[in-house]
């Protein structure tokens, strides 16, 4: 389907709970993207009137992202409520052999993080002979 959306709500205590709701989309044949939302609520302890009486704390988060499929890679974004815009590409090399290269930066705490992977995947016999017979094709550059 073009599209699917969800919600959950878990309650965990007398008076608090979780609240998860998502929602993608495909809105072409190489471009997905979503928003997720999740909320906690619980009683706030020390409060007046202590336990029964008190208020109620609530932390949420907002996420925002999408998705580019190129022919041999994928570049995924997605931006959150708390400041933080993360990024991933991920290139296919050879039919076994993926690179990632992932970056993060968050806002608030003014904090950057980079990240790269080289994954090696075990190749089925069949695959590995039609390598050897140069009757895989290679993928082509994305751009």
């Amino acid at each position: 389907s073009d599209w699917i959306a969800s919600a959950q709500l878990a309650p965990e205590s007398v008076q608090g709970g979780t609240l998860n709701t998502s929602y993608w989309r495909r809105l072409s044949d190489k471009v997905s993207a979503g928003a997720d939302l999740n909320l906690q609520f619980a009683p706030e302890l020390g409060g007046p009137g202590g336990l029964m009486g008190g208020g109620m704390q609530k932390e949420g988060m907002t996420t925002i992202g999408a998705k580019y499929e190129f022919r041999a890679s994928n570049l995924r974004a997605q931006l959150d409520s708390k400041g933080r815009l993360s990024c991933l590409l991920e290139k296919t090399i050879l039919p076994a052999v993926r690179v990632s290269f992932a970056g993060e930066i968050d806002h608030f705490k003014q904090q950057a993080k980079v990240g790269l992977a080289v994954t090696v995947e075990a190749m089925s016999e069949e695959l590995m002979e039609q390598s050897e017979k140069g009757t895989v094709q290679q993928p082509s550059p994305p751009f």
